[in-house]
């Protein structure tokens, strides 16, 4: 399959083809089954961030230790992370020296 260039905003969940848009953050070259795996990625974290709230929302008064909170969003930690990871897999060379500079993997 032929690669194109698309930009991902993370922020967004977003993927647009490369001149299109302009909030963008990373520049990616993707065929369409690598573009299907990073949008399942970006679903999966909307679900566990759904999740989330609703569990918060069941219960806006817990009080949250710093440790109970971290043990609350891992999953999403992780799903942001596995997006990052194939982001610099795909990422063209001023995306991934970019996310190595982030040091977040």
């Amino acid at each position: 399959m032929d690669r194109m260039n698309y930009w991902v905003s993370v922020g967004n969940h977003e993927i647009v083809p490369q001149g299109e848009g302009n909030n963008h953050e990373f520049e990616i070259a993707a065929n369409e089954q690598e573009l299907d795996l990073l949008r399942e990625l970006f679903d999966e974290m909307d679900q566990i961030d759904n999740s989330l709230v609703l569990k918060r929302a069941s219960t806006p008064y817990e009080v949250f230790t710093p440790a109970g909170q971290e043990v609350k969003t891992l999953p999403y930690d992780k799903k942001l992370i596995d997006v990052y990871r194939t982001i610099y897999d795909l990422g063209l060379p001023n995306t991934k020296e970019h996310i190595r500079g982030m040091n977040i993997l």
